[in-house]
């Protein structure tokens, strides 16, 4: 492990990356550094069953040696605070999966910790609990300073900033919002579901045009920014077998390299002319008939456009002005 995290106070950092890129070993190190200055949570709420809710929680604030009234007058509160106030009197045994998360939270905050760890909270819930967990987390985040590993992109939304790691290293590091949009790497292109795609930008008299893969788009809002780019964009597209008369819309050629149902679409992942690749999701429909092999027409409805000079350095698109990125619709 060579990674290095700076965390302000109050803020929620997301740590993704594939299988043994080093997020629990992370958490692992930063609880032991700490001791019992953080708490950390799991997707195993691990309650004493024969303990109640309220005994679990306060059993925290016992060992550091609160009496047992003020220690049951904590658990309460936070029992409360994360929405199970009237489990207290239960037994693990009697609530159900969704309830021994929020109890295991409200345990883990017991102590007041200084650092909160959650290491992957809603992964082994459905996805109604986990939503739900989700936004009792959101609330529960605000002004805690806290770590958390996921593999879920909605738990982004729950985080200040988001490091990928990769083999040990950080590969990434951005707002967890410019994480969403525009992302570095591969595996957070691939996790957040967004195609990069190198690209070019010239100044003609009707507006600043896009290039990519051989296709070019105008983009009549954008100010003059010629050079190199990057194009960002969602998985969605529609498919054609010849190339439409949209000129609004960025249309990109490809030959299928791969074809697999998805959720009731059909993901195609495309080599372009240039070299480059992308995956996008076209309905079954228009996927009748189309195999490996097939070249393709796609229109993706939303681009967004980053001038190269401006992703060169990460730090510069937490701050580049609203003109210097164009998204088009």
């Amino acid at each position: 492990m060579e990674a290095e995290l700076s965390i302000p106070a109050g803020e929620t950092v997301a740590l993704i990356g594939p299988n043994g890129s080093g997020k629990s070993t992370i958490l692992e190190s930063v609880a032991l550094a700490h001791g019992g200055r953080a708490a950390l949570l799991t997707q195993d709420p691990a309650l004493l069953h024969h303990l109640t809710a309220l005994d679990n929680v306060a059993l925290g604030p016992r060992i550091r040696g609160v009496g047992l009234t003020e220690a049951r007058q904590i658990a309460a509160a936070v029992l409360a605070e994360v929405g199970v106030g009237e489990l207290a009197g239960r037994g693990p045994r009697e609530m159900s999966g969704g309830q021994r998360a929020r109890v295991a939270l409200a345990r883990a905050l017991a102590v007041e910790p200084g650092l909160l760890l959650l290491d992957e909270p809603t992964a082994a819930l459905d996805i109604t609990v986990a939503a739900e967990i989700r936004e009792t987390l959101a609330g529960v985040l605000r002004g805690r300073t806290a770590i958390l590993v996921t593999h879920d992109v909605l738990d982004l939304h729950l985080a200040a900033r988001a490091v990928v790691l990769s083999e040990g290293r950080v590969a990434e590091d951005a707002g967890a919002a410019t994480l969403l949009s525009a992302p570095a790497t591969p595996f957070a292109q691939e996790f957040v579901g967004v195609n990069r795609l190198d690209a070019s930008l010239t100044s003609r008299p009707d507006g600043t045009v896009l290039e990519v893969a051989g296709e070019e788009v105008t983009l009549p809002g954008l100010p003059p920014a010629p050079g190199p780019a990057h194009a960002y964009f969602g998985a969605v597209a529609r498919l054609a077998s010849e190339r439409g008369q949209d000129e609004h819309h960025l249309w990109l050629r490809g030959r299928v390299r791969t074809i697999a149902p998805a959720l009731g679409s059909v993901s195609l992942a495309l080599a372009l002319p240039d070299g480059q690749r992308c995956r996008v999701l076209v309905s079954a429909s228009e996927a009748r008939g189309t195999g490996a092999g097939d070249w393709v027409w796609v229109v993706v409805p939303e681009v967004r456009v980053v001038p190269r000079s401006v992703v060169s350095a990460r730090e510069l698109i937490e701050d580049v002005p609203d003109q210097r990125s164009h998204h088009l619709e």
